[in-house]
């Protein structure tokens, strides 16, 4: 038997985001256009409806985001599944550690090639179902022909347009469960590890912050990118590294990190938030930024009414620096849609 691989560009066809623009919606904001308690709510979810049918923008979901379903209702949770599903087009931020991985490849490829480092569509985006698979494959017959390896990659299809935001709710309504276990979960115990060890001292987590993002999400990506090269472009990559200026450990990896948007942003936000006075920074706190990690880096609008994620991109000036605006309130997103499109 061999295992064959399929890329969701493939599958699925990607020119459907072609001229839109990323709008990222938190969890309080898509509660508030699903419920449409207030006027301004009922306006913003049409106008939101119009520019996605008219092809202007769309509004992609995400695996924080999707979490945070679990703690809605059974009847809220579908209400909201299917507006997230018509305004996302069926469309989900891929996972992070995948945006990261591709990030330090692409990002090196440009050292080497010249190209830009700029990540496409297909590297961004999956559809609903790539949330949870970062790759769909079959294990097959060594001898397959090419017209049973076409039947199967037409079941592929089959299943990735029929896997939607509401069905899956559906079933996870039945079975009581929608974000299943997985890799985030074994990450999480091992943080938990080094926050036992910090003790509540705020330098220490910071430096445990770092250290995992290194650790576990920047080089993961680098081995598999050093992986491809051949010595030549090792030699240039290693040359490449030792001409940054280092950190404290006498290490490159922040300087180089930097140049990473979304990897960047965790860096960034992990390294100042626990040293923050206006918070006492926990495990939980983790969890609400990696809400904006990607759609910072990403997205052409973010709209958080978070009050502490506001405070945090001012004080870490992330916003703009890939030309995504941060949006407070709704009436903000009401006045930003209308301006722009």
């Amino acid at each position: 038997m061999t295992k064959h691989s399929f890329q969701y560009s493939e599958i699925i066809d990607y020119s459907l985001l072609d001229n839109r623009d990323s709008i990222y919606l938190d969890m309080n904001i898509w509660i508030d256009i699903s419920d449409q308690k207030s006027s301004l709510a009922q306006n913003v979810r049409n106008l939101l409806r119009k520019l996605v049918a008219d092809g202007k923008i769309f509004c992609p979901l995400h695996f924080p985001l999707l979490n945070e379903l679990n703690k809605l209702a059974s009847d809220s949770m579908m209400t909201l599944a299917e507006l997230m599903n018509e305004l996302s087009l069926n469309f989900s931020y891929a996972v992070d550690f995948t945006i990261w991985g591709k990030e330090v490849g692409s990002f090196f490829n440009s050292i080497l090639s010249g190209s830009d480092p700029k990540l496409k569509l297909t590297d961004l985006y999956t559809p609903f179902i790539g949330h949870l698979e970062t790759d769909l494959s079959f294990d097959l017959p060594d001898d397959i022909g090419k017209q049973d390896l076409h039947f199967y990659l037409e079941q592929l299809k089959s299943k990735v347009k029929k896997t939607t935001l509401p069905k899956f709710v559906a079933w996870s309504i039945e079975d009581d469960v929608l974000i299943p276990e997985g890799q985030s979960d074994k990450l999480n115990a091992e943080w938990k590890l080094a926050y036992r060890y910090a003790k509540g001292n705020r330098q220490k987590i910071k430096t445990a912050n770092q250290e995992f993002v290194i650790s576990h999400f920047f080089l993961p990506g680098l081995r598999n990118y050093l992986g491809s090269l051949d010595s030549s472009q090792l030699a240039r990559v290693e040359q490449y590294s030792s001409s940054l200026p280092k950190d404290s450990t006498g290490m490159a990896f922040a300087p180089i990190i930097k140049k990473m948007p979304a990897l960047r942003n965790f860096w960034e936000l992990v390294s100042y938030a626990p040293l923050d006075n206006q918070r006492n920074f926990t495990m939980n706190d983790l969890y609400d930024i990696e809400h904006i990690v990607i759609p910072l880096a990403y997205s052409a609008a973010l709209a958080s009414q978070d009050k502490w994620m506001n405070h945090l991109v001012k004080m870490t000036k992330l916003e703009g620096i890939n030309g995504c605006s941060y949006i407070p309130k709704l009436k903000d997103l009401h006045a930003y849609l209308t301006d722009n499109y």
